[in-house]
């Protein structure tokens, strides 16, 4: 008989090694599966994917670049300013973004192209505040090496540890709309998404009827979200753009005039824009007062251009970007 010990134990040893063996292999496959996603994504060429990946690619580098929100995205064509000026144009304006991550997206994409001669900001009624949260999260997993995007997602949401650090976190958990796995099926040849327009995304919809819910909603307006965090955020991004030596142009870009006295705290959020604006010697172009924002036929809402609206708009910009003699220094 055979009374080792150790023999006794071999059971319970061969167990644990299965059971480590299988969290490993599952491990292993997760982070295949992981790296193979991000390996797909980065050939996407369309959407939010296909604007990350110009970016990071170094494949933009214009004269013109515009930034902002949702507003600037979806307001300012580049091939109009392209037809008009002669001068290639592109918009990384980055839906739902408020200035600190606007600001992360000017800074990747200075890490991977050349600055422009020009940059146009936009400004809307939330830009002097912080993001309280992120919009579609999904977008920036493939881009979590990108040191300065990776610490303002860490400054919003917290959990982006582990979308960095724990294998399918960010696309199984965060993305809840599956947008990774339709644009990988884009990318293999199934669907077709839409593509921007050197980042530039019209609006083709007609007005709808969320204003007059909002304004019923709120009869006597709303206060606009302020913060000193936000006025500082503009600063930097303002400074960032003076000491790699772009000229910079703020624009408040059309809204829908019904909307403007609804914002309780606009004077203040507008004395803050133009203190800005002197402060750093830049341009402040005001479309507050603008005809473009006088009818329901230029929007789809109170603060979005539809496609009509965007190409009226984008031309009457490039009259006063050239009566300005603001273009000038993209031309060199």
């Amino acid at each position: 008989m055979n009374c080792d010990p150790s023999n006794r134990n071999s059971p319970i040893k061969t167990g644990l090694l299965r059971i480590v063996a299988f969290f490993m292999v599952g491990y292993v496959a997760a982070v295949s599966a992981d790296k193979l996603i991000k390996q797909i994504l980065r050939k996407a060429h369309t959407g939010e994917y296909g604007v990350w990946n110009e970016i990071v690619a170094g494949e933009i580098n214009a004269p013109i670049l515009i930034s902002g929100s949702s507003r600037a995205l979806s307001h300012y064509d580049p091939r109009i300013f392209e037809e008009k000026l002669g001068i290639d144009s592109y918009n990384i304006a980055l839906n739902a973004s408020r200035i600190d991550l606007q600001l992360a997206r000017l800074k990747v994409y200075l890490a991977h192209n050349s600055p422009p001669k020009l940059l146009i900001h936009n400004l809307d009624t939330h830009s002097l505040a912080l993001s309280r949260d992120l919009y579609d999260p999904g977008q920036f997993m493939p881009y979590l090496g990108e040191k300065e995007l990776y610490k303002a997602l860490l400054a919003i949401e917290p959990r982006a540890k582990k979308w960095k650090n724990i294998p399918l976190y960010g696309y199984a958990v965060e993305d809840i709309r599956y947008s990774w796995f339709y644009h990988c099926l884009e990318v293999i040849g199934v669907g077709n998404r839409a593509r921007r327009i050197d980042g530039f995304e019209p609006r083709d919809q007609s007005w709808d009827t969320s204003f007059d819910t909002f304004r019923s909603r709120n009869p006597d307006g709303v206060m606009i979200d302020f913060e000193p965090e936000g006025v500082k955020a503009q600063k930097d991004f303002i400074a960032l753009c003076q000491k790699e030596g772009i000229q910079i142009v703020l624009v408040y870009s059309p809204e829908y005039f019904e909307m403007v006295p609804l914002a309780k705290n606009r004077e203040t959020i507008f004395a803050s824009f133009m203190q800005l604006s002197s402060d750093a010697g830049i341009p402040l172009i005001d479309y507050s007062d603008s005809e473009i924002g006088k009818t329901t036929d230029n929007f789809q809402n109170s603060q979005h251009l539809n496609a009509i609206g965007s190409e009226v708009f984008s031309h009457d910009l490039v009259v006063k970007l050239i009566s300005l003699g603001i273009v000038e220094a993209a031309r060199q």
